[in-house]
């Protein structure tokens, strides 16, 4: 399922490339299958768009960026 997450989140940030949920989500998916600098920086550009992302700023944080 992680590749039909991958595909749904890459269409909504095509529609809504400033959706911090979106780039939030598709990292995390990105992350799964080891795919970690995409993932960073989709997390990155979540975390930016909304600084109060706390899950974000973790996954930020435990992943050493």
């Amino acid at each position: 399922h992680l590749e039909e997450a991958i595909v749904h989140y890459t269409e909504t940030l095509r529609l809504r490339p400033h959706s911090g949920y979106a780039h939030y989500n598709l990292g995390v998916a990105l992350a799964k299958q080891g795919r970690l600098a995409e993932a960073r920086q989709h997390v990155a550009e979540a975390l930016r768009l909304d600084p109060t992302h706390v899950a974000a700023r973790r996954f930020l944080e435990r992943s050493g960026q």
